[in-house]
């Protein structure tokens, strides 16, 4: 089983700025969005919400008319690099996402025996590579790529959940055709039900003229056959309509419910803002600052990148294990944490020993929360930063 680190999934999505987003035509963000919202399902676990997105091979000629423009893509470079970063060519990759909302770390490893497709046969196929952040128990938002054999769809993602319940994530996109077929099959039963009443009195019909004359007998069915003719364009005509309508429907539908996951989302996705502005740091033998001051100024000098100030806030402890700002970077890569902080950064201040840094990060093109913990320390001489998780 190959498995990546979050570290090199970053830098492959960089190196094939699947993130970028901005410029392109209307048109081919709006069709890029469309697939990949018929190909997002999600399940809500005891502890978790869980979703998963899958990236079909469809998407990558509008994505390449979006990112090039009117220039367009002579060389076909940015579909290569797309279809390489996602495995395309023997691959079916899926990003997992898992965002838990307790303190109870959420267990996925091992994620091959808990995590797998569903082929329309009922075959069982599990993933031939991970991104490794699945092999820790996992708390608050994570996410990472799987890349499963290349299967054809339709398939139904499945993941076993730490308390053994199987959740099942069915695609919009399939749903919607599943329902569909059952509807029209519904409706050839229900006609095809009607086709055979009015053939069996058809036949009766002509059982009876057989016993008169035959002449009447053949009038009879000349009317007879007039009428079913009639009967059957209608019947075709009501279906066609009824089929019609059906298609309006789901499709409403389907609307309303993306509106409502999205509206969700937003809720879910907006940060607490907090006021106020930070002090400028004293010098950093003998800080002095009060609790608050100094983890304004440490996340201030995260935001700038200027790590050698960074190492001045923390405590004589942490100093002795990170010895410079060099040090500090390293630290931070291991810990898979941004060297610089969003501008939007916020500050969350519950009280205690700890604060939060809260900020957005974007992954895969869904925009989503990550936070820091600073563990704050009273020494002798003032406050430091003792600890960063």
């Amino acid at each position: 089983m190959k498995k990546f680190s979050g570290k090199t999934l970053l830098c492959l999505v960089a190196a094939c700025v699947l993130f970028s987003f901005t410029g392109g035509e209307a048109w081919g963000r709006a069709m890029v969005e469309d697939i990949l919202n018929g190909r997002t399902a999600f399940h809500w676990g005891g502890n978790f919400l869980c979703w998963v997105v899958h990236y079909p091979e469809e998407m990558v000629e509008p994505w390449v008319r979006r990112q090039a423009g009117a220039g367009g893509d002579p060389t076909g470079e940015m579909a290569r690099e797309l279809r390489k970063s996602l495995r395309l060519d023997d691959s079916t990759p899926l990003l997992l996402s898992v965002h838990g909302f307790t303190a109870e770390p959420v267990v996925l490893s091992p994620l091959p025996e808990r995590f797998y497709l569903k082929t329309a046969g009922g075959e069982k196929i599990r993933p031939k590579a991970y991104d490794d952040i699945f092999d820790r128990p996992l708390t608050g938002l994570a996410q990472g790529l799987v890349f499963f054999p290349r299967v054809e769809e339709p398939f139904v993602p499945v993941l076993e959940s730490p308390s053994g319940r199987e959740m099942a994530f069915e695609f919009p996109e399939e749903r919607e055709n599943r329902v569909r077929k059952e509807e029209a099959k519904k409706l050839e039963e229900k006609y095809d039900q009607a086709l055979r009443s009015d053939v069996a009195r058809m036949e009766s019909l002509l059982a009876q003229a057989k016993s008169e004359a035959l002449e009447e007998a053949e009038s009879l069915w000349e009317e007879e056959l007039k009428k079913i003719r009639l009967k059957l364009e209608e019947v075709a005509a009501q279906r066609d309509m009824l089929r019609r309508r059906l298609d309006e429907a789901l499709a409403q539908a389907a609307a309303a419910q993306r509106q409502a996951v999205e509206a969700e989302s937003g809720k879910k996705s907006s940060p607490e803002s907090e006021a106020g502005t930070k002090p400028a740091p004293a010098a950093k033998e003998d800080l002095g600052w009060g609790r608050d001051q100094v983890a304004r100024l440490f996340v201030t000098d995260w935001k700038k990148g200027d790590f050698d100030s960074m190492q001045g806030y923390l405590s004589p402890a942490l100093r002795e294990e990170i010895r410079s700002g060099p040090e500090l970077r390293e630290f931070l890569k291991e810990k898979v944490l941004p060297e610089k902080l969003p501008a939007d950064a916020q500050l969350k201040d519950e009280g205690g020993e700890s604060v939060k840094v809260v900020f957005a990060n974007k992954m895969l093109f869904v925009r989503t929360l990550r936070s820091a913990e600073l563990g704050l320390f009273r020494g002798d001489a003032g406050w430091f930063v003792g600890s960063i998780d």
